[in-house]
């Protein structure tokens, strides 16, 4: 089967559901459509008010506290919302690439590895896990150090 560039362009277009504002859920649309910007908090909601008719906000507001979709790292290092059934599946296929992503110029030249990225999780996650305020202190009981400026100071 043979299609011309402009067939293409409109089945790409219908794909996003960038040709016309259909009646889906704001959870079936993310599905649709792979994953949404979420680098600024309004970025979904914009992209759902362009792609959906009758869209209410507090559609996507329900869908993000039962966790149905999730806002996470995902493509390009930049925060995204995803379908949460997707999340994991799309995950592990970009995982390489992120942590590589962020070893290049970032962490490579402080000597870390992806070994040791992966050792720092378990703690990181038990310090994410414990609530704080802004009198504790960001450090408090992370078991972080700080590192010596540079230059040796």
């Amino acid at each position: 089967m043979e299609i011309t560039a402009q067939e293409l362009n409109r089945a790409t277009l219908g794909r996003q559901l960038l040709l016309g504002r259909e009646a889906r859920e704001a959870g079936e649309a993310v599905r649709r459509v792979v994953a949404l910007q979420a680098q600024h908090a309004a970025s979904p909601y914009l992209a759902l008010w362009n792609r959906l008719a009758d869209f209410d906000p507090a559609e996507l507001d329900a869908a993000f506290a039962r966790g149905t979709v999730v806002r996470a790292t995902l493509m390009r290092i930049t925060l995204h919302a995803v379908h949460a059934d997707d999340y994991q599946v799309f995950r592990e296929a970009m995982q390489q690439t992120l942590y590589a992503a962020r070893l290049g110029h970032r962490f490579a030249g402080a000597g870390l590895t992806p070994a040791d990225g992966e050792a720092l999780v378990p703690e990181l996650l038990d310090f994410a896990d414990r609530p704080r305020s802004c009198r504790s202190g960001w450090r408090s009981g992370s078991g972080a150090r700080r590192r010596p400026a540079r230059g040796g100071g």
